[in-house]
């Protein structure tokens, strides 16, 4: 019966050591982050030889997820992975005939950044980005 008292006894201060750990925790600015990321590509192609070719930029979808890593207060690494789409839309002339041509390319991107966060509000991204083209459409 005694051991029970001492346990009980005990739990307060377990509590508020917990809570201690937990507030000087939330202090560190440099923090593990998980996000989303969603928004547009607008992809072309230009033609330097004079030819005659005209192509129109297309608009893809991009999105996907990154997580932070924090090394310090103000360094860190952020790799992602996202998915985009990229294309154009053409026109010209090969051998005196006229063509149409339309393309879009599907790509898992993968960067690896280095963050850099000087001040709090702003966060530099510097580093190489690898991708894996998976779908290529022609019409």
């Amino acid at each position: 019966m005694k051991n029970t008292i001492i346990k009980f006894s005990l739990l307060p201060y377990l509590i508020l050591f917990v809570n201690t750990l937990y507030i000087s925790a939330q202090e560190n600015t440099a923090s593990f982050h998980l996000g989303i990321k969603a928004g547009v590509n607008f992809a072309n192609v230009y033609d330097e030889q004079g030819e005659d070719f005209q192509a129109d930029g297309k608009i893809g979808f991009a999105g996907g997820a990154f997580m932070t890593i924090p090394i310090s207060t103000w360094l860190g690494v952020q790799p992602e992975i996202l998915f985009s789409q990229k294309g154009f839309k053409a026109t010209g002339t090969l051998l005196n005939n006229p063509y149409t041509l339309t393309r879009t390319y599907n790509h898992f991107d993968v960067p690896i950044y280095l963050a850099i966060m000087p001040i709090k509000s702003l966060t530099l991204l510097v580093g190489p980005q690898f991708s894996f083209l998976t779908r290529q459409r022609m019409c």
